[in-house]
């Protein structure tokens, strides 16, 4: 997919680039013309190794016990009824119990390496439900084993932030886990309840966000879609509601809502909202406005816009911000 950028500078001149993201390339489009990228972003050439394999009935795909990301599932029961949840149509009464920590733990040194050194080094370890904190008598022992047995893992949980209390909380503190919160910012309403609503709750997130966040041990995380488009808008949504200036939100993002059923059909994009996303978000990381935003792995802007220098595009007056997405991700 191209994008063809339409640049206007002063006394009406107008210009368009087409960009090509999958060779980083920029031309103009009347002429053909390229654009000095090479200038303002040095070209690496790597030799890169195969990215895929092929794997059938004679040659299956195998099984490795280096895991570099492990997620733990207590089961799928949760407190909220989320409207595009991909859980919510799978059986609910499988679920884990206190005394299967050990057995467990047994079981999973025979298949799980635990990173480089055996003790968790390298390797993410996450809990997830449907809620995880549901599953407080089921999760307390579950984390703390894994803890003790991987000291050096990264522990993290996936939640929606209803549950916490002050006992969870030290309970996070001491095993150094990361939080997950997941929430739409401004269109929360669509997905399900909002917590923040809620006095006693919003109370408990802000003790969380006060305690985690600072060290880089929470974020916010939101699903784009239909009616949540601007992270620029998230952020402020979760600064004015926690009482925070923008810059201390951490976000992070799941990218665009892939729909389920028939709930999550209505959230999908749809016609032109797919133009409007893209230009919406594609400018917002352009300049800056969003700011860094996480998307569980990767950065997907930086705290500063990114520009060509007018001196070398003649004398047009104006600034290039549209290069990011190929070059910066």
């Amino acid at each position: 997919m191209k994008f063809t950028l339409t640049l206007s500078g002063q006394r009406g001149f107008q210009r368009q680039a087409i960009y090509d993201p999958e060779d980083s390339s920029l031309i103009w489009a009347d002429s053909g013309e390229p654009l000095p990228l090479p200038q303002t972003f040095s070209r690496q050439e790597l030799d890169w190794e195969p990215f895929w394999h092929l794997h059938h009935p004679s040659n299956p795909a195998g099984k490795s016990r280096d895991i570099k990301h492990l997620k733990l599932q207590l089961g799928l029961k949760c407190n909220y009824t989320c409207q595009y949840c991909s859980q919510a149509h799978q059986p609910h009464d499988l679920d884990g119990h206190p005394e299967d920590v050990q057995p467990f733990m047994e079981q999973l040194q025979g298949w799980f390496a635990g990173g480089s050194d055996g003790l968790g080094s390298g390797v993410k370890i996450e809990f997830w439900g449907g809620e995880p904190f549901v599953y407080w008598k089921l999760l307390r022992p579950l984390g703390e084993a894994v803890k003790a047995r991987y000291p050096h893992a990264q522990l993290s949980i996936v939640t929606n932030g209803s549950l916490f209390d002050d006992e969870k909380l030290a309970w996070v503190e001491a095993l150094d886990i990361g939080i997950g919160l997941s929430h739409d910012g401004p269109a929360q309403s669509f997905r399900g309840p909002d917590p923040l609503d809620d006095p006693e709750r919003l109370t408990h997130i802000k003790r969380w966000v006060s305690r985690r966040m600072p060290i880089d041990r929470m974020s916010f995380n939101t699903v784009l879609h239909r009616h949540n488009q601007s992270l620029k808008a998230v952020r402020k949504f979760f600064a004015e509601k926690l009482d925070l200036p923008v810059q201390a939100v951490v976000l992070a993002t799941e990218e665009v809502m892939l729909p389920y059923d028939s709930s999550g059909q209505v959230l999908s994009l749809q016609g032109a909202d797919h133009v409007h996303y893209l230009h919406q978000l594609f400018w917002e990381l352009a300049t800056g406005s969003a700011m860094a935003v996480g998307n569980r792995g990767r950065q997907l802007g930086r705290s500063h816009p990114a520009c060509v220098d007018p001196s070398r595009s003649g004398a047009m007056g104006w600034r290039f911000e549209l290069l990011v997405l190929g070059t910066c991700l």
